[in-house]
């Protein structure tokens, strides 16, 4: 999903959980600075594989403490 459709979605999630209220921020704005910081950890995430020597575009280890579902 293309930040074209994730952004309109995550402001309308943001609205119907009224998440907006506790900075009195408008959604629109919070979806902004949420897409923003997601691809701010994109990039700090391909940076630090890149520090250790692995592909940045390989996607997440396999094996134990890998893979799909694996939290760091």
């Amino acid at each position: 999903m293309g930040t074209e459709h994730f952004r309109p979605a995550l402001e309308s999630l943001i609205n119907r959980h009224s998440q907006e209220n506790g900075s009195n921020t408008p959604d629109f704005i919070l979806a902004k600075y949420l897409v923003a910081c997601l691809k701010a950890f994109d990039n700090a995430t391909a940076e630090r594989e890149t520090w250790y020597g692995r592909d940045p575009r390989r996607g997440p280890a396999s094996g134990p403490g890998g893979g799909e579902g694996a939290c760091a």
